[in-house]
């Protein structure tokens, strides 16, 4: 079991990656602090699921894949980044093909 020294030290820089009030902790007995650790770890993971889904539901509707990079027409776009048909030389064919070599991802 963490001492209660690494719990406080955990449970702050948690609580400060979640942007809420730090907790007091005065008199609380290890057992208390693992399970507001354990409480600010759920709430962490569960606001970065919603921010991956936010994410997600912004992306266009094609757009360069994860650790890809295409070169079009307004020069090399990364992984993430919007690519249309109109950036592309050989137009939707060549979308098409970039979509099947998981160069690109549909969003």
């Amino acid at each position: 079991m963490p001492s209660n020294d690494q719990l406080k030290t955990d449970i702050t820089a948690t609580a400060d990656d979640l942007g809420v009030p730090v907790p007091d902790l005065d008199g609380q007995s290890n057992a208390q602090m693992t399970e507001i650790l354990k409480n600010l770890k759920e709430a962490k993971a569960e606001a970065e699921a919603k921010a991956e889904a936010e994410a997600e539901a912004k992306r266009p509707e094609f757009y360069v894949a994860e650790g890809r990079a295409v070169t079009s027409k307004r020069g090399i776009l990364s992984d993430g980044a919007e690519i249309r048909v109109a950036d592309l030389s050989g137009g939707k064919p060549a979308l098409t093909a970039l979509l099947k070599i998981g160069a690109v991802a549909k969003g």
